[in-house]
């Protein structure tokens, strides 16, 4: 895996906070308010529109809502039972299947429990639980020292975060679920391959971790995306990164069947990024990071948007979320065309932002 030059790294990323697009600042707006801890967001296509799905907290429960373009409410259903059941998925992240024909939304709790949902209706297919798959970890690519390690081992106690879904366009790959997660404070992606009911799921396997661990600010799971072609990103710490905030971003095959070095980079210019959201379009990829009070941190405290065109060369665009100078990103998900908007959760202040697309003018 190629290594970043610390003074090379931090130099790219704060040139890029410099070259900023001030109409995407201006036009930041609030999408939804008053939402109770919104964090987890994916967008489906429904009559040729890009509905917004929302997880957030209710009174002794989850909600996962579904509003359209104009913030009208669709559809709603509750996730989790009072009085403690409800509490294992608050902060959930959300991923929409990538057909829209197959009509599917998916759910992962920081506990591991994945669930199923028709998107259309919101009606739940079924559901499963990580920590009872069979996990294979024989071969795990450890970005801290750019070989493969089976000493890895998932800790009962490993929080989940981000969730992509990947479908490939041909017969040779299966399709799979990508999550992240943390396991005794250190990072991982792990790839769980889909069927058709929930309860005929039966392994998983971690490809990528970090045997790094990150300082504790950053202790959170990372955020994760796959893109139509099967390359995959997400951010994780390497030795080389700045030290108080050592992560780089990291690209992936999501159809190798396990991680070699040829199969893992690191992009060039990508240190002190770490991820809390991940989305990809057609056009590239999308996280947002900051929010965490670590000045190394592209300075900690607001957040930003970042924008990783699909030819991997480095971060394009840096775009500061000034309309919500107090927001910690939570995640972030991308409408299609026409729309094109890239919308972000900020659950301390209960609210959804939006940056229209027409404001996006990425390079």
């Amino acid at each position: 895996m190629k290594r970043i030059k610390t003074a090379l790294a931090c130099l790219s990323v704060w040139v890029l906070l410099i070259w900023m697009d001030s109409g995407a600042i201006e036009a930041q707006e609030i999408f939804k308010s008053q939402l109770m801890t919104p964090n987890g967001i994916s967008i489906t296509v429904s009559d040729d529109e890009n509905n917004v799905n929302i997880h957030s907290e209710g009174i002794s429960t989850t909600l996962l809502t579904t509003f359209a373009p104009d913030g009208s409410q669709l559809q709603q259903t509750l996730l989790g039972d009072a009085p403690i059941d409800f509490l294992r998925f608050v902060e959930s992240y959300l991923a929409a299947d990538p057909d829209p024909l197959v009509d599917r939304l998916y759910v992962l709790s920081p506990e591991g429990d994945l669930v199923v949902f028709a998107a259309s209706t919101l009606q739940e297919i079924g559901r499963f639980n990580i920590h009872g798959l069979t996990m294979d970890t024989n071969n795990v690519y450890d970005v801290a020292t750019a070989s493969s390690t089976s000493t890895f081992a998932l800790s009962p106690f490993a929080i989940f975060g981000d969730i992509a879904a990947f479908r490939p366009n041909d017969d040779l790959n299966t399709p799979a679920w990508f999550v992240t997660g943390l396991s005794e404070g250190r990072p991982f992606v792990m790839r769980i391959p889909m069927r058709d009911f929930p309860s005929d799921v039966m392994e998983a396997q971690v490809i990528l971790m970090s045997t790094l661990v990150p300082p504790l600010t950053l202790q959170r799971a990372r955020g994760v995306a796959i893109n139509a072609q099967g390359v995959g990103l997400t951010t994780l710490p390497v030795p080389d990164a700045i030290r108080a905030c050592p992560d780089v971003v990291i690209s992936f095959s999501a159809t190798a069947p396990s991680l070699s070095q040829s199969d893992v980079l690191d992009l060039a210019g990508a240190a002190g990024v770490p991820s809390w959201g991940m989305d990809a379009d057609s056009s590239g990829f999308y996280l947002v990071t900051g929010g965490v009070g670590n000045a190394d941190c592209l300075q900690g405290g607001s957040g930003r948007l970042v924008f990783i065109a699909d030819i991997l060369t480095g971060i394009d665009t840096i775009v500061p979320l000034s309309s919500f100078p107090t927001g910690r990103p939570g995640d972030v998900g991308v409408s299609s065309f026409p729309d094109n908007s890239a919308y972000v959760t900020f659950p301390n202040l209960n609210t959804v932002g939006r940056v229209p697309g027409s404001a996006l003018q990425f390079p």
